[in-house]
């Protein structure tokens, strides 16, 4: 019986220590199903955000391929308008080239040649009458002169002669001690038939000229200029200046008298008007001898020609049975 009661005993204490490892078991299979009970929720969220994402970028991935379309459409539309731009731009340059008037074309071109010879460097030791005031130069001869046959009728002044530059109504001033000179772009040739290019001052480039201009009725000398050849400026020449004289340019271009039919071979190589090339006058000296000899002469010579005309006048007055009325 004891033995028995013993067993019993044993059995119960098993039995309660299985029951409490089964509680316990059962606790802790509660408590694992209780969490994961959450993180199939949290599964179940996180599924659904992804879900959710997904679609979000789907969606994004098509509206981004719909802008990248339509940007890449506007790009195209943007290059074409440059393109198109570009081309009116060259257009209405080539317009403006086609309509630009004359006095542009030769503003433009004023300007560079001011540009190039106000570089230059300035003349000096020129005595105080010279350049670039012309009203304290003394007068040399009439400006109606043949003033190469001028020059070799007086032995002072004959050594001059083929250093003379006197261009009539063909110089403009530029600015102090500085003239621009023009020659036609092409000459004609009688003997050939042919045309030249090139000015009649473009053999003067670098050489040293004793330059004489026109003022009033007169022609005074303004001193020794340099010859610059500016045609590289405007390698196609410019349209004629308003200010330069067409016949005078006329007469270089064809020669004098003109020949038969000169219109015609002016429109043939000048359809656009006659075209000229400059030449820029650098002052670089002033030589007195010269400019002595030439208005000592002059001056006497006009007072010998006013002495004459007087002695003239008072001949036909006693002629014609006058008095001479002497002057108080």
């Amino acid at each position: 019986m004891d033995q028995m009661r013993q067993q019993m005993q044993t059995l119960q204490r098993t039995y309660n220590e299985l029951k409490a490892v089964d509680a316990e078991k059962t606790s802790r299979i509660e408590t694992n199903d209780t969490a994961m009970a959450a993180l199939r929720a949290k599964y179940d969220a996180v599924k659904a955000d992804k879900k959710a994402l997904r679609a979000a970028s789907n969606e994004a991935g098509v509206k981004t391929g719909a802008l990248e379309e339509e940007l890449s459409q506007l790009t195209a539309q943007n290059e074409a308008l440059q393109t198109e731009t570009e081309e009116l731009k060259e257009t209405l340059r080539e317009m403006i080239e086609l309509v630009e008037s004359p006095e542009a074309e030769d503003a433009k071109a004023q300007k560079k040649y001011r540009e190039y010879m106000q570089q230059l460097p300035a003349p000096q030791n020129l005595p105080p009458y010279a350049p670039p005031s012309l009203k304290r130069l003394k007068p040399v001869c009439f400006k109606d002169t043949n003033i190469h046959g001028y020059f070799a009728e007086d032995a002072r002044t004959k050594s001059f002669l083929n250093h003379v530059l006197y261009l009539p109504k063909r110089i403009t001033h530029m600015c102090a001690f500085q003239y621009i000179a023009y020659g036609p772009t092409h000459r004609y040739d009688r003997t050939t038939g042919k045309w030249i290019e090139g000015s009649d001052l473009i053999g003067f480039d670098g050489g040293i000229r004793e330059l004489f201009l026109n003022s009033k009725n007169f022609v005074v000398y303004v001193g020794s200029y340099k010859c610059h050849d500016l045609g590289s400026l405007e390698p196609n020449g410019i349209s004629l200046p308003s200010h330069i004289s067409l016949p005078e340019m006329m007469d270089v271009i064809l020669g004098v008298p003109w020949p038969p039919g000169h219109a015609k071979l002016i429109k043939e190589r000048y359809p656009d008007g006659v075209r000229v090339r400059a030449t820029g006058l650098q002052c670089v000296g002033f030589s007195n001898q010269l400019y002595e000899s030439l208005h000592k002469r002059f001056a006497h010579e006009r007072a010998m020609g006013q002495t004459s005309k007087k002695r003239k006048a008072e001949d036909e007055d006693l002629r014609r049975g006058g008095k001479v009325q002497k002057k108080t």
